[in-house]
């Protein structure tokens, strides 16, 4: 098997090990008194542990026994709880087989499938999931279907060590634990495992020339908020504006570039995170629905 030249250095595994402890020693705590997991009842947290994927499936059941915002918190408590240690398993398989590269540990698509993956029409367009990619599925759809009570920061800190472990940062000093990286953070070099480097570094831009306009609309650069007050109240009727110039400071345009398809596949991880979105032009139209889908999928289907 040929893995990558830096996946099996001692720093990546010790973030994988960080990984596993770290969610170890917060899932593995007593519930609080006033945790509204208590009642889900004992059956269902007895088997918590061993039998995770039971418990997804019950707590997928209640979630579709009501409208979402009756649903009580319980069960989004359980379902949220399973999925950390159905992920928390899958870390630990990963651990064992002594590597983390990605190509240890794809799972054929014909291998075990919960319901909710069915139901919520997840998208399997790739032939092999990786490792990673399963990891992150798991707890996506935590945070999609139940917002994840009382473990986002967990889960967000878990999301922070498996980026660490795709784009390992250059200046970190081994030994150091991960920390959850800010957004203005870019990563430096290449990707260890790019999910797929045939997407191009920015968007196609319009080639479709703008129409001659007879009465175009006045354009003014940079207009201060007390000058745009006063045109607003004008004693005659204020005509339209185009301003220009005014969203040259936002991240988006520049350290955090959001016409950058590279960029936004290295904010999640190289595309793994999940994103909902609907099908069709209207809800009211026959063949409209909704899909999750990993963001990867999302950039090149649409």
């Amino acid at each position: 098997m040929t893995t990558s030249p830096s996946a099996d250095n001692p720093r990546l595994h010790f973030v994988l090990d960080n990984i596993i402890q770290l969610t170890h020693s917060t899932i593995s705590k007593p519930f609080e008194a006033e945790d509204e997991i208590h009642e889900c009842g004992y059956a269902a947290l007895s088997i918590l542990e061993k039998r995770p994927n039971a418990c997804i499936t019950l707590a997928h059941e209640k979630l579709h026994a009501f409208p979402y915002k009756d649903v009580p918190t319980c069960w989004r408590r359980l379902y949220t709880e399973a999925s950390l240690w159905k992920a928390l398993q899958k870390l630990r398989k990963q651990k064992e087989l002594g590597s983390i590269d990605i190509s240890s540990g794809k799972e054929e698509q014909n291998g075990e499938k919960s319901d909710y993956e069915e139901e919520q029409h997840l998208d399997n367009g790739e032939e092999q999931r990786d490792w990673v990619a399963n990891i992150v599925r798991i707890l996506d759809m935590a945070l999609i279907l139940t917002g994840g009570p009382r473990r986002e920061e967990l889960i967000e800190k878990i999301m922070a060590g498996l980026d660490e472990i795709l784009y390992p940062p250059s200046t970190q000093l081994p030994g150091r634990p991960f920390k959850r990286q800010k957004l203005e953070d870019n990563h430096q070099g290449q990707p260890l495992f790019p999910i797929d480097n045939t997407i191009p570094s920015a968007f196609p831009t319009s080639t479709i020339p703008p129409p001659p306009l007879r009465f175009p609309i006045p354009r003014v650069h940079a207009l201060s908020l007390p000058a745009f007050q006063a045109h607003l109240s004008s004693t005659t009727s204020p005509t339209p504006l185009i301003i220009t110039g005014s969203l040259e400071h936002w991240p988006a345009l520049s350290t955090r570039p959001w016409n950058s398809p590279s960029y936004l596949l290295s904010r999640t991880l190289g595309g793994r995170r999940l994103v909902p979105i609907e099908i069709g032009r209207s809800y009211t139209d026959a063949g409209w629905g909704q899909r999750i889908q990993s963001f990867h999928s999302f950039l090149k289907t649409y």
